[in-house]
């Protein structure tokens, strides 16, 4: 059996913007910093790892460097674990890109695994690159845990493998919170739940709620 542990990335900057962020690079703030620091000492405590998987977008692979740090394991970055491609949502304050691209909005509101952003990606093709990349990782670290450093969807791809839902159940499910940990179990092809968006850590200054992106 191999634990996956998936880490939201701290605050980022397209974060405390409001803004979609996607693939493009925005770096972690000070709060997001803090939060990751948080994150990894939870962690630390709670979990012996074997290494931290990280997408190689700077505010997750920030976010993955501080649990490697915390727990002397070796960090490696796989793409496969970046943010959905938002295409020309990015940079967008949310309510901007619901007026502007109203029809596209309204399919990810009411049919998310067919949702296709405007010279982006599926959120279809987001679940199997993180379900493919999660079947290899397993395969490469038997009977340990890994952590996931990543983003919003991501996560959210995870847990509906975790529930056994495709891409069209995702909407069923809560986005995880900036710097939370959900975790989840791969064993014989099959993936189970252990325990969704852990975030007892972050009381106080370290708390933002759920966003989407």
């Amino acid at each position: 059996m191999t634990r996956f542990l998936f880490i939201r990335h701290g605050q980022s900057l397209a974060n405390s913007k409001g803004v979609y962020a996607g693939q493009v690079d925005y770096p972690l703030t000070e709060l997001g910093r803090a939060q990751a620091r948080a994150a990894a000492r939870y962690i630390k405590e709670n979990y012996k790892l074997a290494a931290v998987i990280a997408s190689d977008l700077s505010r997750a692979r920030d976010t993955g460097l501080e649990v490697a740090r915390a727990c002397s394991v070796p960090l490696k970055e796989n793409r496969a674990f970046r943010e959905l491609d938002v295409g020309k949502w990015a940079g967008l304050e949310y309510d901007v890109a619901r007026e502007r691209y109203a029809d596209n909005f309204k399919i990810w509101l009411e049919d998310i695994g067919n949702y296709r952003a405007p010279e982006g990606e599926s959120t279809r093709e987001v679940y199997e690159r993180v379900k493919k990349a999660l079947t290899a990782l397993a395969e490469e670290y038997p009977d340990s845990t890994v952590a996931v450093a990543c983003h919003a969807t991501p996560v959210i791809v995870f847990q509906a493998l975790c529930m056994g839902y495709g891409p069209d159940r995702i909407r069923e499910l809560t986005w995880a919170p900036n710097a939370s940990v959900t975790v989840g179990d791969y064993e014989d092809g099959r993936f189970t739940k252990v325990e969704f968006g852990i975030n007892s850590y972050l009381d106080g200054e370290y708390f933002i709620p759920a966003e989407s992106f």
